[in-house]
């Protein structure tokens, strides 16, 4: 019986899709994040927040990161982080998703471009998510509101 109880804990206790980065951990309140990044809203950290976020830290930030968007579940808890990053060209965009692809491999790398009236610019965008976070919201608004239908 011992044998059958241990693994299912351990599967229970282990959460593999949790995430931390940078100061930033799954789970974080929107409040939490928003005095973290010192951001208006907690759902978005621009370029200038990005900066003043990682000077305040004492670090660099990430070469070619550009923002960061967070994404909360219904109870505020922090699922996803979108990370932006300028796409660099040539030689420099292979190492750049090289790089990526080493410190997210559960994440797919997309690319995405945003045209102003001053050009375009292009943008590999990575995505941390806790899936269980995630999914378990799902389950919560599901049970909530079917029967609302």
């Amino acid at each position: 019986m011992k044998k059958i109880i241990l693994p299912i804990l351990l599967l229970v206790s282990f959460n593999s899709f949790a995430f931390e980065w940078h100061g930033f951990k799954s789970g974080m309140t929107g409040d939490e994040v928003k005095e973290l990044t010192s951001a208006k809203y907690a759902s978005s950290c621009d370029w200038k927040c990005k900066k003043a976020y990682f000077e305040k830290r004492g670090t660099d930030s990430p070469p070619s990161l550009w923002d960061m968007s967070f994404s909360f579940t219904s109870e505020s808890k922090l699922w996803r982080i979108q990370m932006n990053y300028l796409e660099s060209g040539g030689s420099h965009a292979v190492a750049q998703t090289r790089i990526l692809q080493e410190l997210f491999p559960d994440a797919e790398l997309q690319k995405r471009s945003e045209s102003t009236s001053y050009g375009s610019t292009d943008y590999v965008v990575a995505m941390l998510i806790d899936n269980d976070l995630f999914v378990e919201d799902v389950e919560r608004i599901y049970n909530n509101t079917k029967d609302k239908y």
